[in-house]
């Protein structure tokens, strides 16, 4: 599947070197529970500077019906809290243990 916005791409990279892409970070989670690999990099891109990943272990992620993600979770994922916050969108906001709980 080819990346449709950059704002939400996400991508695993193993310990190898192969990299997975995905259209979306709650595929990507999603994803991280079904595969057997060593993970070197759990990356997602930071909605608010497209082509910037940041590590998903560092990120905070918000739920808002107010930012249409490309797969419906309208999941994004975001450097700090107070960016979320700066945006002023209405939604739920996780770190990345929470929004893999709340995903799986």
């Amino acid at each position: 599947m080819g990346i449709v916005d950059a704002k939400f791409a996400a991508e695993i990279v193993t310990n190898t070197g192969k990299v997975y892409k995905y259209d979306s970070i709650e595929c990507m989670i999603r994803s991280l529970k079904e595969l057997d690999i060593d993970r070197e990099l759990v990356l997602v891109m930071d909605y608010e500077e497209p082509g910037t990943f940041i590590d998903a272990r560092s990120a905070f992620f918000l739920i808002s019906e107010e930012i249409q993600s490309p797969m419906g979770g309208n999941l994004s994922a975001f450097k700090s809290e107070k960016a979320i916050s700066d945006l002023n969108k209405s939604g739920s906001s996780y770190d990345w243990k929470s929004i893999q709980d709340h995903l799986n």
